[in-house]
């Protein structure tokens, strides 16, 4: 009987995965992730994936699919990169969600996040504002606040977030963003002693922590410490395998040292796991110093594309007051 139990349960999960995408617009199927881009994190998103495929045929007036699809998309764009794909999807997936209960927090926090990495930066800080007065004890919402204030130059405005979500919840998010604000203001140590601390509160291997470090790296090549800034970049490269920006960061550093050709051979592994344009910006600039005109004019292109693509997917770039 469990035997039978289970092959239904199955039975339904596969069904509602392949019928869905032809029966609904509110769903986006996943894609396949490249060799070895962390399978086992994919094989628990593909189950999360699943069971929001059967709520949504089981409970389609409820919200919770809507907000399950929305978090496997926006964990899918930031693990690929593949954010012209996923950002819209999990956008799309937040309305659907939001046509059934257009009060949600979840739901409008969510899109909140969708929207600053879409870059609608005006859209963002609109709502995250909202979510600041209606959920006043919620850290996470005056992290947006500061991103989209930043974003549109109003640095008194994410200064203030900033500091209302630091003494709400100190840790990776709220240190990184006091980080950048120092940056910002031109306080490059105290961004460095402040993403120490950042880095110092992730949890090694996750997602976070590894891009933590790897910006305290960039931090540290900016103030010209490159050799602890290899160091950070290499635990960031261990602590999660093959960290994309890792090996980016690593590859700066053989640039730094004049070692081009394991520079390019790097950003070229780099590149295959996540299409990230600062890596292929990364090797524009190297190939120009080279003069090698045929890679040059390739690399130009695959930017143009990658910048159309973007576009096209509704990744509009808001210009503030800076």
């Amino acid at each position: 009987m469990r035997y039978l139990i289970l092959l239904l349960i199955c039975s339904i999960t596969v069904s509602c995965s392949r019928s869905t995408y032809s029966d609904s617009s509110e769903i986006t199927p996943l894609k396949p992730r490249v060799a070895g881009l962390y399978p086992k994190e994919f094989a628990k998103q593909r189950l999360q994936f699943d069971a929001a495929c059967v709520l949504l045929r089981s409970m389609p007036d409820s919200v919770k699919p809507y907000t399950m699809l929305a978090s496997v998309y926006m964990s899918e764009a930031r693990v690929t990169g593949d954010h012209p794909y996923y950002y819209p999807a999990a956008l799309r997936s937040i309305e659907a969600g939001l046509d059934r209960n257009p009060q949600s927090n979840e739901l409008r926090m969510q899109k909140a996040s969708v929207l600053l990495s879409l870059h609608r930066f005006e859209e963002a800080r609109v709502l995250a504002v909202e979510l600041c007065t209606q959920m006043p004890r919620v850290a996470t919402v005056y992290g947006m606040a500061c991103d989209a204030n930043l974003e549109l130059g109003r640095m008194d405005e994410a200064v203030q977030a900033a500091t209302a979500m630091m003494n709400l919840r100190p840790g990776i998010e709220s240190y990184s963003r006091v980080s950048y604000l120092r940056e910002r203001h031109g306080d490059l140590e105290g961004a460095l002693s402040a993403m120490k601390m950042a880095v110092q509160s992730g949890l090694p291997g996750t997602e976070d922590a590894a891009w933590a470090r790897v910006t305290y790296g960039n931090l540290l090549v900016k103030a010209g410490n490159i050799q602890e800034a290899e160091r950070q970049f290499t635990l960031a490269r261990m602590e999660r395998e093959d960290y994309a920006f890792a090996i980016a960061g690593l590859a700066r550093i053989k640039h730094l040292h004049k070692d081009d050709d394991v520079a390019l051979a790097m950003l070229d592994s780099a590149i295959q796991r996540v299409p990230e344009i600062s890596f292929v910006e990364l090797s524009l600039e190297i190939e120009r110093k080279r003069k090698n005109a045929a890679r040059v004019v390739a690399l130009e292109r695959l930017i143009d594309q990658m910048t159309r693509e973007d576009r096209a997917a509704g990744m509009l770039a808001e210009v503030g007051a800076q």
